[in-house]
């Protein structure tokens, strides 16, 4: 896993990062079909005007009538009639020969550029953009049955204020979404917790966290870079084929809006549904993420305070598993 180097983080779990690489190679051929409509191709294929197209039919009709036409001025020149038949039957003979010889041609002119099927190529342009939506999302249920962890009970860790003003926000837009869940850690007696949980119909599942710096009662270092136990923790929920997206608590009290915004730009990206887009605002201000040295001294400096008067403190994400 590519080490991240600032908030917001957001994981893509294997299997949805080859679907949406799938989809977006076919989003792609069809932007590059788009691009020959019928009459553009139609008009590729248009005779020029230096090079008109004949009718073979009338080929077929002109020369034996210029054949009687011919037999009748050499009758009337030579008055012999087994010339004139000769001179019909040679002409009529021609006429055969070429007409025969123009309708290959145009055959193995067709056959090297075939026309475009145009009904086909309308009812894929015309093609309902719900009906795509409906058929993406068909596929990527069809993909994560059965993939995708459950949880086994609901949290028993405590809120912060943070979490609690900005699952209102989440709510907000997404309804489907709920506090923590617990999902056993195999071999141990712990669970980890999301924070929130999102639950797409399609089986899409996005594990939402909210990062602080440090403890609130204890001020010890908390989601430290350089101590891998949130590297293991998102690699436990990647493998269970869950989304993970996390933010620095600064960022959810300050921008809970576009942070949400960040939310549904996942769900939009994956699921295909732009319904998810929220209205555009600016971006989340990044925030890098810090080292135990770096928590530390932001919890000397009560960094926490400068932007969550009054903070309550949050428990561990590890807790212990209920019985």
């Amino acid at each position: 896993m590519k080490p991240m180097k600032y908030y917001p983080v957001v994981l893509y779990p294997p299997i949805l990062q080859k679907f949406m690489h799938s989809e977006r190679v076919i989003e792609s051929r069809e932007r590059l079909a788009e691009e020959f409509t019928p009459t553009t191709m139609s008009n590729s294929r248009s005779p020029s005007p230096s090079q008109p197209e004949v009718n073979p039919m009338l080929i077929a009709v002109s020369i034996p009538m210029a054949s009687f036409v011919a037999a009748g001025i050499v009758l009337a020149i030579y008055p012999s009639i087994l010339f004139a038949v000769f001179i019909f039957l040679f002409t009529g003979l021609f006429c055969v020969v070429y007409v025969r010889f123009y309708l290959k041609q145009q055959q193995r002119q067709r056959s090297e550029n075939p026309q475009p099927n145009s009904d086909k190529f309308v009812n894929t342009q015309a093609e309902n953009p719900r009906q795509k939506l409906q058929k993406r999302q068909q596929i990527l249920k069809q993909l994560l049955h059965g993939k995708v962890i459950k949880a086994v009970e609901k949290s028993s860790a405590q809120q912060g204020v943070s979490e609690k003003d900005f699952f209102e926000v989440l709510h907000r837009f997404f309804p489907a979404v709920t506090f923590g869940d617990a999902f056993p850690i195999p071999g141990t007696d712990y669970s980890y917790s999301t924070d929130f949980s999102l639950i797409h119909e399609t089986g899409v599942s996005i594990d939402i966290e909210v990062d602080e710096p440090y403890e609130g009662r204890s001020l010890q270092p908390h989601h430290c870079v350089d101590d891998g136990k949130d590297q293991r923790r998102n690699q436990f929920f990647l493998e269970r084929n869950w989304i993970v997206v996390r933010f620095a608590e600064i960022q959810v009290v300050k921008y809970p809006y576009e942070c949400a915004a960040v939310v549904g730009q996942v769900l939009a990206i994956v699921t295909g549904d732009e319904n998810y887009l929220l209205p555009s605002r600016k971006p989340v201000p990044p925030v890098k993420l810090w080292t135990k040295a770096e928590a530390r001294k932001m919890a000397r400096q009560k960094f926490r305070q400068s932007y969550l008067p009054g903070q309550a403190s949050k428990t561990h994400r590890s807790t212990k598993r209920r019985r």
